[in-house]
C-alpha cells in the first residue's frame, strides 16, 4: 500500500474502496466477541478477577508454545 495515504485517497484511486471498507467494518462490528463481552460485563471486578478471565487454559497455552518458564511481566 501507500504509506500516509487516507481513505479518501484509496476512494479515489479505488471508487469501491470506501464501500467495501464500510461493509468490511459492518461485519466486524456484528462479530461475537466473548472475551470483549466478558470483560465489559466485569467492568467493575477486581484486577485479580480480570486476570483470570483474561488467563489461558492450559491447553491453549501449550499449543500456543507458552509455558511457566517463559518470564512473567509483573
Amino acid at each position: 500500500g501507500k504509506e500516509g495515504w487516507v481513505l479518501t485517497d484509496v476512494a479515489a484511486h479505488n471508487p469501491s474502496a470506501e464501500a467495501d471498507y464500510v461493509s468490511a467494518l459492518q461485519q466486524v462490528q456484528g462479530v461475537n466477541f466473548p472475551l470483549l463481552a466478558e470483560l465489559k460485563a466485569n467492568k467493575d471486578a477486581s484486577i485479580e478477577a480480570v486476570m483470570n478471565i483474561l488467563r489461558l487454559e492450559e491447553n491453549l497455552a501449550k499449543r500456543l508454545g507458552l509455558n511457566e518458564s517463559q518470564p512473567h511481566a509483573d
